[in-house]
């Protein structure tokens, strides 16, 4: 009664597309009409007359019979939302790369196969390709806000310098510190696969770094022409002061960001080299080419009557009249409300100093101990995007787990699988030791508000609904040789990037190590991959961290 014609209808369309449309790929669909039927052969021992009546029962049972078995993962909100899930392994007997042209092509499939749903049926997709893509287009909607507001950053430098021609050296060192930190960076690209967030995270750094080191360049040059200083004086002022601030504090950056090498994460290592050669260009585009531009053209730039927006110095070399016109030195410092502010907060900076760690230590102390890392896919896709909204529906209707299953991989060894007897042994040992397994992970999890880890658990070809079979829901892997692997997938509703999926997830592999005489066990899923990278990343962090503050010291 819970699953309605429509449903079957679409579940039904959707596999036969799939198949049509890519018979090349190894794809496994998981709903309820793709249930298997099940065969039984028991006998039975019936007394009678005092005699045992041996009767043979033989029968199969049409598919989805054993519905309840995958309930709680196909079906949520009282039978109103189901789940088709289609996985695709390989295509043409190459691993499919989520970000590959064969993937897009699926997801792009399911898509149009989503939208020709009954009119009585809601149907909506996700997969792994469309959260990247989904990423990918949140990241170009910052960097196309970041260049929105470009032009609000560059009329606070002009208000600053007070000079709007001053922005030109702006533009020029901008242009050519990202040309030449893309041309450094597409040899690294060439050579090592480099995150699509990397040139993103370039122009952001380029942005920054330009603006910041033209506000402290361009401001010193302006302050010492208006102080009356003839424009190569001024240069060499503001390259004596200023260009020093930018070459130490660019330099000090620069190393920092290497520092993120030390962490063992391609992603994030190669992310610190990216911003390492851009602060790199930044840093000497803004010592040469400032005072190249600044020396090459002194009138026009060293000319601010109406704030830079007159004729002069566009047509003849006016430095001198401005030299001769210009105001007579002043101390900012006498007028200036920081100062003042500074000079107050040294008067009482103990009492300040005081009154800070009383309102810091609360935090602290409410807050350090509750600190708990977790990872997953959804923390970097954009918010009120279509895909992030199908992702948090799923996740609500079925749990983080339903979404980015976990799963055991078991390699047997050759000569255990190699002939019928074997293998049917193997799976009967095997079976036995995910109950042990089920009952060692249960009796180490101390979060009461989680339901009992049990064998039930485990959907595999040797267990089933928590009892031992040689048929179950599970599949076989020929690779390289006839039944080199199978998977069993582990039915929890539990977050896998949460602390306690964490801890879940350490539990489960410790417990495995117990059985490894049976074959090679593998914990596999996103979570335990992003959590493995998440803790060896941590791990890593006091080193970087200390190495960052030898280099600030």
């Amino acid at each position: 009664d819970q699953v309605t014609e429509g449903w079957l209808m679409l579940a039904r369309y959707v596999s036969e597309r799939f198949k049509a449309k890519f018979p090349e790929c190894d794809q496994t669909m998981q709903s309820f009409p793709a249930l298997p039927a099940e065969s039984i052969n028991r006998s039975l021992q019936l007394p009678l007359g005092g005699r045992n009546l041996t009767m043979q029962l033989v029968a199969t049972l049409p598919a989805g019979t054993f519905w309840e078995l995958l309930e709680n993962q196909l079906l949520a909100n009282s039978g109103r939302t189901a789940l088709f899930a289609a996985s695709t392994a390989s295509c043409d007997g190459q691993a499919l790369e989520p970000n590959g042209k064969k993937a897009k092509a699926i997801a792009s499939l399911a898509k149009t196969v989503a939208e020709g749903a009954p009119d009585n049926l809601q149907a909506r997709v996700s997969s792994q390709t469309l959260m990247m893509d989904a990423i990918q287009s949140g990241i170009q909607q910052t960097m196309d806000l970041s260049t929105m507001t470009l032009p609000l950053a560059l009329l606070i430098l002009a208000g600053m310098a007070g000079n709007v021609r001053l922005l030109i050296c702006t533009l020029v060192n901008l242009a050519a510190c990202l040309m030449s930190a893309i041309l450094l960076m597409y040899p690294i690209a060439l050579s090592t696969p480099v995150s699509t967030t990397t040139t993103p995270l370039m122009i952001a750094v380029a942005l920054a770094m330009s603006i910041d080191y033209s506000l402290f360049m361009l401001t010193r040059f302006q302050k010492e022409a208006n102080a009356g200083s003839l424009p190569k004086d001024a240069v060499e002022t503001m390259m004596k002061t200023s260009g020093k601030i930018v070459l130490v504090s660019g330099f000090t950056l620069l190393v920092c960001f290497l520092m993120m090498l030390v962490l063992p994460v391609r992603f994030i290592a190669f992310m610190g080299v990216s911003a390492a050669i851009t602060v790199l260009m930044a840093v000497l585009a803004a010592l040469t080419i400032t005072p190249v531009l600044l020396l090459s053209f002194p009138g026009f730039f060293s000319s601010d009557r109406r704030c830079g927006l007159s004729a002069d110095g566009c047509c003849r070399d006016h430095a001198a009249a401005n030299a001769e016109n210009a105001n007579a030195a002043f101390d900012d410092d006498d007028r200036s409300c920081w100062l003042r502010f500074g000079v107050r907060v040294q008067k009482w900076k103990w009492p300040t100093l005081l009154l800070l760690l009383i309102i810091a230590t609360p935090f602290a102390i409410g807050a350090l101990p509750r600190f708990a890392k977790t990872a997953g896919l959804v923390p970097f896709m954009p918010a009120n995007s279509p895909a992030t909204d199908t992702v948090l529906a799923l996740q609500d209707a079925f749990g983080v787990g339903a979404l980015f299953p976990t799963a055991l991989v078991i390699v047997p060894p050759e000569a255990a699988v190699s002939h019928e007897d074997q293998r049917k042994h193997w799976l009967a040992t095997t079976c036995a030791a995910l109950k042990s397994i089920a009952a060692s992970v249960n009796a180490g999890m101390s979060d009461p508000s989680l339901p009992s880890f049990t064998p039930s658990a485990f959907i595999g070809v040797m267990i089933l609904s928590g009892n031992c079979t040689q048929k179950g829901l599970g599949q076989w892997s020929h690779i390289r040789r006839p039944y080199s692997a199978t998977q069993v997938l582990i039915e929890y509703p539990i977050d896998p990037f949460s602390h306690e999926g964490g801890l879940w997830i350490a539990q489960l592999r410790d417990a495995v190590r117990n059985y490894e005489h049976l074959g090679a066990w593998y914990v596999y899923g996103e979570g335990p991959t992003q959590l493995d990278a998440s803790n060896i990343t941590f791990a890593k962090f006091p080193v970087m961290i200390i190495l960052m503050m030898i280099v600030v010291l």
